[in-house]
């Protein structure tokens, strides 16, 4: 099968059939974990997905879903 809108030989059609796109870190077990700086860690972990979600955001505008 294929996306709505898209011919069957496009030149992307297998990335097209993707229905989710995951981005994630690995911390493993630091030492600030069980801490107040946790959130703080986290916090800067999230804020660097920032321009990957605007690129994202800015390459799906106006896109059907």
């Amino acid at each position: 099968t294929k996306p709505k809108g898209y011919s069957i030989d496009h030149p992307r059609i297998e990335l097209l059939r993707h229905k989710s796109l995951i981005a994630s870190r690995e911390f493993g077990a630091p030492d600030w974990l069980t801490t107040p700086a946790a959130a703080t860690e986290i916090r800067r972990a999230w804020t660097e997905l920032r321009p990957l979600v605007e690129w994202f955001t800015g390459v799906f505008e106006g896109v059907e879903h």
